[in-house]
């Protein structure tokens, strides 16, 4: 068996590979591309939102490292460590949905991390991801709603979509 070198595995040369190897190789360049995509997804939106703060460059650079690894050992990763691969992109959407500002607006990048899911391992899985992620969501916007219905009239903390008063 050929292990094929880096710029085989992203693509840039050509390798001739087996049938169940050549899949395997695909699904971890189209997992590999879903977490990159979540990072520039996450950098562009705390960008555009003037948020670009210690939680998005965590997950870009979370995300990007998570891509490499994907990439560059896809035939050594054992069932294991793809499910924890797959918990860790659940975990930084998770940090963002909780610690970056307007958080709550970040909670539909757990559809990637289902996706993600959805390569490795059956629909079952995925699904149960899936409610991890809309729990995660729902826990997150219902403290935000709690938090902003809680505070007190005329304090100092607002909403950061509610302009001051005149």
């Amino acid at each position: 068996m050929v292990t094929p070198t880096l710029a085989q595995r992203l693509g840039l040369d050509p390798v001739e590979l087996a049938p169940d190897v050549r899949r395997t190789l695909l699904a971890a360049r189209a997992a590999a591309i879903c977490f990159l995509i979540l990072g520039t997804l996450v950098f562009a939106a705390a960008a555009a939102g003037h948020d670009l703060r210690g939680p998005a460059l965590f997950a870009t650079g979370a995300s990007a490292a998570l891509a490499l690894l994907l990439v560059c050992c896809y035939e050594r990763l054992s069932r294991h460590v793809n499910r924890l691969i797959a918990l860790a992109g659940t975990l930084i959407v998770a940090e963002l949905t909780f610690f970056q500002p307007s958080g709550e607006l970040y909670a539909p990048l757990y559809l990637g991390v289902v996706i993600y899911v959805s390569f490795f391992f059956s629909r079952t899985q995925a699904l149960a991801q899936l409610l991890v992620a809309v729990g995660l969501w729902r826990s997150r916007s219902a403290s935000f709603t709690r938090w902003t219905t809680l505070r007190k009239p005329g304090s100092s903390v607002r909403a950061p979509w509610r302009r001051p008063p005149r």
